[in-house]
């Protein structure tokens, strides 16, 4: 107890209990918050210095105190105010540093293809990361609609085809330009694939970069299959998760050759998605169109292939000091890498095509054969 009277605790209870009467008796709001001030803040912070400070100058004025106390808000209000904003331009600053902040200021600043290259380096880890999210989901999901019924989902499907056939319109049409005006630019054809320049770095780039991204986009395309509960092929999983790894690996490697290969996709897309959308509208294409889309999807790795072949050859020739012509931009491991991926796609795809399209039109051929006889 002599403890506590020593420590001044007893002195600030009386101060309370005066403060408490003091809310009902003051008129002037303004000698209100001084006492609210005080005890809120003054006295729980420092209320030695607040007791010794009134018992060696009791002339100090509830005026003064209420001054000093409006003061010492506003001080502390400021500070508060200052830490919020070192804090807030802190966690900004993070952000904008972050993966996500940086794919975010790509779609907000003028396309910068050094940037976007950059960029793509530290996206690898996030690809990597959504495809086997991609299958663990796919997998689960199909699982868990085994003993359900399928959705319908025409209008939802139909957007989403539609707008694929849009975006891959827009997308060759503006890599059919950067194409023609380089090849006109260096009077080759070669230099197209083979030099990094406008179709990359100019303007229009900022196509190749979408292009890289809409790559993750289509893996909503399985999940369409899935929920309707359409037939899931491998190739169809294995080409989506494939593709999306080896683009952002191509175009962080500042590759020249996936400009044709993002230009040849862009194609191959818009004649794919606008069928899809007809599909999904009941509008049943003849199977010819059918037949030539996956031609056609077949002869851009065949076309890819003799690129690559083309390159390879050109890559000898300057290490074996046969030309003195400046060496293409490209990375061998990216190009071994494109080769083994365009090699498997045109295994899987053939396969398909003899499942799915000759073996049906050597079906109809015998139904026919059987309903003459």
């Amino acid at each position: 107890m002599e403890r506590w009277k020593k420590s001044g605790g007893h002195q600030l209870i009386q101060r309370s209990v005066q403060i408490t009467n003091a809310q009902h008796h003051h008129p002037n709001e303004r000698l209100w918050n001084t006492y609210r001030c005080v005890t809120e803040t003054e006295v729980e912070s420092q209320p030695h210095a607040i007791i010794d400070e009134r018992s060696s100058n009791p002339a100090t004025t509830e005026e003064e105190n209420a001054e000093k106390c409006e003061q010492s808000v506003v001080d502390n209000f400021e500070q508060s105010k200052v830490q919020q904003s070192v804090v807030l331009f802190g966690t900004i600053k993070m952000m904008k540093s972050s993966v996500p902040g940086r794919l975010l200021e790509m779609f907000i600043e003028p396309y910068d293809h050094d940037k976007a290259t950059t960029l793509m380096w530290d996206f690898l880890s996030y690809s990597l990361t959504v495809s086997m999210l991609y299958v663990l989901v796919l997998f689960s999901l199909q699982r868990f609609m085994r003993d359900r019924e399928a959705f319908t989902l025409k209008w939802p499907l139909v957007f989403w085809n539609a707008g694929l056939t849009v975006f891959s319109a827009l997308g060759s049409y503006y890599a059919t330009v950067d194409i023609l005006t380089m090849a006109e630019e260096h009077s080759s054809l070669t230099a197209t694939y083979c030099y990094v320049g406008s179709a990359l770095t100019g303007p229009n780039g900022f196509w190749g970069f979408l292009f890289t991204m809409s790559k993750m986009v289509e893996f909503g395309d399985t999940i369409f299959i899935v929920l309707r509960k359409k037939p899931l092929t491998f190739l169809h999983w294995y080409h989506h998760i494939v593709t999306l790894n080896f683009t952002v690996i191509g175009y962080a490697g500042n590759n020249a050759f996936t400009v044709w290969l993002l230009w040849m996709n862009y194609i191959a897309h818009s004649g794919l998605y606008l069928y899809y959308t007809l599909s999904a509208l009941d509008i049943k294409p003849p199977r010819l169109v059918t037949t030539l889309i996956v031609l056609l999807q077949i002869s851009q790795f065949g076309i890819s292939l003799l690129m690559f072949y083309h390159l390879a050859f050109l890559k000898l020739e300057a290490i074996a000091g046969w030309t003195t012509e400046r060496q293409c931009d490209f990375q061998l491991y990216a190009l071994v890498a494109a080769v083994f991926m365009e090699i498997s796609y045109i295994v899987l795809f053939a396969q398909y095509f003899q499942k799915v399209h000759l073996m049906k039109t050597r079906n109809q051929q015998s139904a026919v054969q059987k309903k003459g006889r």
